[in-house]
């Protein structure tokens, strides 16, 4: 016979040990964002505790010369920028978890999963909101407008008052544009993106790259985790966790972006996962502190698109 519970309080069934639900909750967490897909992690190592200070020295300058036999070599002296990535953000959750609970957990010995599971999909929207909603400012200027081009200016990738209108018939020509806005950057081809709102990529998905040998994958355009495919070299994400305003006459415009995986550096870590005996009850308390931060190191590397639904 199960025990009573007061009204407000939840029974439930699963094992709770800290250490190992954290380990499960990081791998849900990088499977289910588009985060771990457009942006670096590369510094992800140097977090000890929330409100580190991680420096970043990025690489600048540099040149080739032609080389004519016998003429003295030309030393050209590098150098290197600082950048700061500061890991000051965290989302955190907490919980009871009765000794009833854990008695009853042998019978539910996927608890854990579930749960943890549960609590990163929570997470990852979250921080992927925030992460969306504030990158794309710092988008290189020549990577953003209606005269986006560094060469040419002349490819319209929307602004405020004028949002950039996208149609089933355009799209594809759009993200080739896109394509040569981070070319005339000289941005590598490997590791290139774009995240897109859930209505921009239905119109993709109902175009002809619904076969999959036009994107050049031999697997379909229907994806899990947001990825839908490649078109032009972009590996392209659907997410609902893009920063959208309205623009004037009730149009809706959505903050998009196009990039490398060099622009973005994201880190993250649960640095703190504590267990409580519950003053008011017979269990514990549960709680974790995920801390993360986000910079972009490459603004070349990223393009801002200001898109609305034509």
């Amino acid at each position: 016979m199960a025990f009573p519970v007061a009204q407000g309080s939840q029974s439930h069934s699963g094992t709770l040990i800290p250490t190992i639900w954290a380990k499960k909750f990081l791998k849900h967490f990088y499977m289910s964002t588009v985060l771990a897909a457009i942006s670096n992690t590369d510094y992800e190592g140097e977090i000890k505790e929330h409100g580190d200070k991680v420096e970043v020295n990025v690489l600048v300058g540099g040149e080739s010369h032609e080389y004519v036999k016998g003429q003295k070599l030309n030393y050209t002296e590098l150098s290197s920028a600082t950048r700061t990535l500061m890991i000051d953000r965290g989302r955190s959750f907490q919980f009871p978890a009765s000794y009833i609970d854990k008695a009853q957990a042998m019978k539910s010995l996927n608890f854990v999963e579930q749960w943890s599971s549960h609590l990163s999909q929570i997470t990852k929207r979250d921080i992927e909101h925030i992460v969306l909603s504030e990158v794309f400012t710092s988008a290189a200027a020549e990577n953003s407008g209606a005269t986006a081009g560094a060469d040419t200016g002349d490819y319209n990738l929307g602004v405020a008052g004028a949002p950039k209108a996208l149609t089933a018939t355009t799209i594809i020509d759009d993200i080739v544009n896109w394509g040569d806005v981070l070319d005339q950057k000289n941005i590598p081809d490997d590791g290139r993106w774009i995240v897109l709102p859930t209505w921009a990529c239905a119109m993709i998905k109902k175009s002809e790259l619904r076969d999959a040998s036009i994107t050049g994958d031999d697997k379909s355009l229907l994806r899990t985790n947001g990825r839908i495919g490649m078109i032009d070299r972009f590996e392209i994400f659907s997410s609902r966790n893009l920063l959208s305003v309205a623009d004037g006459g009730g149009a809706t415009a959505w903050n998009a972006m196009a990039g490398h995986k060099s622009a973005i550096t994201f880190a993250t870590q649960l640095t703190a996962n504590e267990r409580l005996k519950n003053p008011d009850d017979y269990g514990d308390l549960i709680r974790s502190l995920q801390s993360f931060g986000f910079a972009v190191m490459q603004p070349d590397a990223l393009a801002h698109l200001y898109i609305r639904k034509g």
